[in-house]
């Protein structure tokens, strides 16, 4: 009788502690305390330009929060993430504004599922208006007629009208595009059309561009001899301003010499050859007015730097260098002594060179001519406009270092042809694509067929 009196008496005790030892848990989990949620800094709002932007902000919280969008449609401003617990970080994106108008929008707090009284508003600026056409001021037709094209790049509405309609065909036009079609020119002479782009309202009317169109009569050749030689540049100008420092060829090759006459060149330790004259912070003293590189380069010797925004062309020298690590860049011009209406087969020259770095290596350099307006590269069906790869890498650490020869015919140009040398990289790729480049010559390479 003892022993059952034990077993209940042991199972009543049981059953009693497994009764409180729930409620003893839930006395033990810890209490937040009272609600609190603010931002450091306690701002109420963000104030941006029309260019994109990111500002990240500090939550304080001891409770789940949200980032809620009051206009579920807006696509231009979100919060990333849009929700935590307790404390956190979440950044404000708002993307560029291309408009013309400025915009807003609100977000609301909400702090374990209560909106917060204080909307949190994001203000951005609109853009300036902008109505930009390309190609521009010229554009021109081969006789035979084909596609025109205009791209527009605008943040208003806008019109267009065309002077003369009777030989562009098939109007064409998109939000940033404008195409006709060319009839062939059988008058015998040289016709051109002004295309003019209006903007439909009256307070952008300041932004009204126009285009001219010219189409050329027929493929007649320019008559200049075979080898005549348009154009030619050494570069030597060049010496005016880098006074023959900064020659970064001569300076590796005599150091080879001196110190590696043999061969058995090292991976390591080759003289830096950053110094360079940067021709977008170059001012000439000499000037009393200062000279900065457009005046030296494009408006001096005809060049425009196709890739600007890098600022990434240099003197070295009595040559020039382009590119940097994650930026590339080249040249672009016309054919000087050619003629507007009559065309020629030219054959182009340069020499080029890879730049070469600390280890004895060579970059990478694969190297683009590209024309706009008439002609075609390295081949007579004037349409290709992009020559092939230009192939101008060296093996590492082979010496001397020196210039390559490279060569690109260009058929059927005129001076409005434009004419540009690049590396085979976008502006925005990264990597080190960086080149010199010498002896610039143009010449007649063929008469042009009728």
């Amino acid at each position: 009788m003892k022993v059952k009196y034990f077993i209940k008496s042991a199972t009543v005790l049981f059953l009693l502690g497994m009764m409180i030892l729930p409620t003893s848990c839930k006395e033990d989990e810890a209490d937040p305390g009272e609600p609190y949620f603010r931002i450091e800094g306690e701002p109420t709002g963000l104030n941006t330009s029309s260019t994109a932007t990111n500002q990240k902000y500090t939550v304080r919280s001891n409770r789940p929060w949200k980032v809620v969008s009051q206009d579920a449609e807006q696509k231009w401003v979100r919060s990333f993430p849009d929700e935590g617990e307790d404390d956190g970080i979440f950044t404000i994106q708002v993307n560029a504004n291309s408009t013309v108008f400025d915009r807003m929008a609100n977000f609301a707090f909400v702090v374990d599922g209560q909106e917060q009284p204080i909307l949190f508003r994001v203000e951005q600026a609109a853009a300036l208006p902008s109505l930009i056409l390309t190609p521009s001021p010229l554009i021109s037709v081969l006789s035979g007629g084909g596609p025109v094209e205009i791209a527009v790049n605008s943040n208003v509405e806008w019109n267009y009208t065309l002077s003369d309609a009777s030989w562009l065909s098939n109007p064409t036009v998109t939000k940033s595009r404008i195409a006709f079609t060319a009839a062939p020119n059988t008058t015998g002479d040289m016709r051109e059309s002004v295309l003019t782009v209006t903007p439909v309202e009256v307070q952008y009317a300041a932004l009204e561009t126009q285009v001219t169109i010219r189409q050329i009569t027929q493929r007649t050749d320019d008559g200049q001899p075979v080898g005549f030689v348009y154009f030619e540049d050494n570069f030597d100008w060049v010496l005016e301003f880098t006074k023959g420092e900064y020659d970064h060829i001569k300076i590796i090759n005599d150091w080879i010499n001196a110190n590696y006459p043999s061969g058995g060149y090292p991976t390591s330790g080759y003289p830096a050859v950053t110094a360079q004259m940067n021709t977008h912070n170059l001012v000439y003293e000499d000037h009393p007015a200062g000279y900065l590189y457009e005046e030296i380069i494009h408006a001096q010797h005809g060049y425009t730097d196709i890739n600007p925004d890098k600022k990434t062309v240099y003197f070295t020298g009595h040559y020039m260098k382009f590119g940097v690590t994650d930026g590339q860049s080249g040249l672009q011009r016309t054919i000087p002594n050619t003629d507007a209406e009559k065309m020629t087969n030219v054959r182009m020259t340069f020499d080029a060179t890879p730049c070469i770095t600390g280890t004895g290596n060579y970059d990478q350099v694969l190297l683009l001519v590209e024309i706009t307006g008439p002609g075609s590269v390295g081949v007579d069906d004037g349409l290709t406009k992009l020559s092939a790869e230009i192939d101008i890498r060296q093996t590492n650490r082979t010496f001397p270092w020196a210039f390559k020869p490279c060569e690109v015919v260009l058929y059927g140009v005129t001076s409005a042809t434009q004419v540009a040398f690049k590396t085979n990289k976008t502006g925005a790729d990264t990597g080190t694509f960086r080149y010199y480049l010498d002896n610039l010559k143009f010449e007649k390479h063929s008469v042009v067929t009728p």
